[in-house]
């Protein structure tokens, strides 16, 4: 009786083959687990990425396309560049080369890292996105880009006219691997052209 109860309890058991191959099976089971949560991690923070990038790209053009072209009268005498700019072209194409370049606003005199010579380059952050403003004045829509010949003595703070009607800003917003990318096409009409700013009269 007792033999046979043992023998019963042993073929219920399991082998240590079977135990090893259980163990196996399991550690494949959590380790797929553990992929297809990773990559579904991976994959939400990329959407979640490339929204943020969408969000500033819309955010950066709405504010851009909300200025005036440039200012009602020039040479300006107030308005600031970049960010603090109160019209577009004083905040993505101030000068020719003839004021202060930086890091973050320079213009481009030879081709450079895929940008034509004659752009003005702007970089700035907006909302965690890394905002690249990359403007070229233009004769007329869909035309050539205006060079650094005819762009020389620029100055949106010593110049009396801008130096073309069109003026087009691509527009590139980074966050992280993500990157989102917009075009602004802004055309100077006839009658927004800035007359010369207004000289002070001397009594003899």
């Amino acid at each position: 009786m007792i033999g046979r109860r043992s023998s019963r309890l042993g073929d219920c058991g399991f082998s240590l083959l079977e135990a090893v191959i259980a163990a196996a099976l399991l550690l494949v089971v959590v380790t797929s687990t553990a992929a297809v949560a990773a990559g579904v991690s991976h994959a939400g923070r990329r959407a979640e990425s490339r929204m943020q990038a969408d969000r500033a790209l819309a955010a950066v053009i709405a504010r851009l396309e909300g200025l005036p072209f440039c200012a009602t009268a020039m040479p300006s005498t107030s308005a600031g560049v970049g960010a603090g700019a109160t019209d577009l072209v004083a905040a993505v194409f101030p000068h020719a080369g003839g004021g202060t370049d930086s890091q973050d606003a320079r213009f481009v005199a030879t081709d450079s890292g895929g940008v034509r010579a004659g752009s003005f380059v702007t970089r700035f952050e907006e909302t965690g996105a890394d905002i690249t403003c990359v403007a070229r004045f233009s004769d007329s829509v869909g035309g050539i880009p205006l060079g650094p010949s005819d762009l020389s003595g620029w100055d949106v703070f010593m110049s009396d006219r801008v130096p073309a009607p069109v003026l087009v800003v691509e527009v590139t917003a980074a966050c992280r691997r993500s990157t989102s990318s917009g075009r602004l096409t802004r055309i100077a009409a006839v009658d927004l052209t800035p007359a010369p700013a207004p000289t002070a009269s001397v009594t003899p």
